[in-house]
């Protein structure tokens, strides 16, 4: 294919100081550091892109964003890679941008400055509240998680101002969803919170409906937030909005595959981070840092699959058709749908979260709310309107 890698999802090793129930990767492919496949996969990663890529995508270059395992469980030789595959990039003139997704337990002060030091993107991963954090998110020897992860994180956002956080919601910490959020937000500063829930997991109609119940709570506490001149960027009213204000049906899956790839410990290349591990079906075997890609039929599937027309009839009557990702092939694959049937507990959520961004959308539009207007849809602004919420510095988004 002539399309170039530019986003490359790896695994630095499959160790992790933790022992979460709902780990995608769980275990990965059991390997720990290995140069060798270090080397291997950015020599394949840039032989690619030197072939491939435009002279536009050249000047922006590869983004690498290392995973585990838990990234920082690899510290020494974490630096190593960024330092050393960082000029091996510039010797061929292809800028390599890192990032690291992690589960903050170990990101004490003199890393956190190494990290911001060396421009790594840093990617929390944390689950809530002390309830839900300590529930799923445990050490090997059974005890919770959050202050060690709170004050890292606490840390992390008083050196780099609000950041993103992405929350994994399980049947077993739904009704913590609300008072998750709040404290995301309220307690330990995050501009962004991106609720997401636990795939591979049954999600009973009767978890389904406490979560529908606590993201109403959520959307009536975001409405209000937003009347009082702060705004807080949340996963299922975001994606909401966009289908709102554009009307448009996406057509296309993510990148996932096509531009944006996975590499897991023993070198297979797959569509993202999350097939990782042994479990995976060898039908999204991409290939290997040894071959390529060369199942180049999935990747023409990926790129020509038309999610508008191949769901025409499925999709006709569901208000949220505008708003939908619900096609994730991971979670496809972890429910054994096939590749592009989706996961029927998705499908009765993304309706409900339209509900709700409906809602919002009514209620600040009918207030002629000015933040809503300055972050969803700038045209709407209004220069002087004495009833709407003033734009002040205290109104700042990510």
């Amino acid at each position: 294919m002539n399309i170039p890698v530019t986003q490359i999802d790896m695994s630095l090793s499959d160790r992790c100081n933790l022992n979460c129930s709902f780990c995608y990767t769980k275990g990965g492919c059991g390997n720990s550091f290995n140069q060798e496949y270090i080397d291997k996969t950015f020599e394949w990663a840039c032989d690619q892109f030197n072939l491939k890529a435009s002279a536009e995508q050249k000047l922006r270059g590869i983004r690498i964003t290392l995973y585990g395992g838990e990234p920082l469980f690899e510290w020494e030789h974490l630096k190593n890679v960024i330092v050393t595959k960082k000029e091996y990039g510039l010797k061929r003139e292809i800028p390599i941008n890192f990032g690291i997704v992690t589960n903050m337990t170990l990101l004490s002060e003199d890393k956190l400055d190494w990290l911001i030091k060396n421009r790594v993107g840093i990617h929390p991963s944390i689950d809530g509240c002390a309830e839900a954090q300590d529930m799923e998110r445990r050490f090997k020897d059974g005890t919770g998680s959050s202050s060690i992860v709170y004050e890292n994180a606490k840390r992390l956002i008083s050196r780099m101002g609000g950041r993103s956080g992405r929350m994994t919601v399980s049947p077993d910490t739904v009704q913590y969803l609300y008072n998750s959020i709040l404290f995301m937000t309220k307690e330990l500063g995050f501009r962004t919170v991106n609720a997401i829930l636990a795939g591979g997991v049954e999600w009973t109609d009767e978890k389904l409906k406490i979560f529908e119940q606590q993201i109403e709570m959520v959307t009536d506490w975001w409405i209000q937030e937003m009347r009082e001149g702060r705004h807080w960027d949340l996963y299922h009213l975001r994606n909401m909005f966009m289908g709102i204000w554009n009307a448009r049906r996406m057509r296309k899956l993510c990148s996932s595959g096509i531009s944006h790839v996975g590499i897991d410990t023993n070198g297979n290349i797959y569509p993202c981070h999350r097939f990782c591990n042994l479990q995976c079906n060898s039908e999204y075997l991409l290939g290997t840092i040894e071959t390529g890609i060369v199942n180049d039929n999935l990747v023409k599937t990926l790129i020509n699959y038309d999610l508008a027309e191949a769901n025409k009839e499925r999709c006709k009557d569901c208000p949220a058709v505008l708003g939908c990702h619900a096609l994730c092939l991971h979670e496809m694959m972890l429910h054994g749908n096939g590749m592009f049937e989706p996961c029927s507990h998705y499908c009765k959520i993304w309706p409900f979260y339209w509900k709700m961004a409906m809602r919002a959308h009514s209620i600040l539009s009918a207030e002629n709310n000015q933040l809503y207007f300055r972050i969803y849809n700038p045209r709407l602004i209004r220069k002087s309107v004495s009833n709407s919420a003033p734009i002040n510095s205290a109104q700042k988004t990510i």
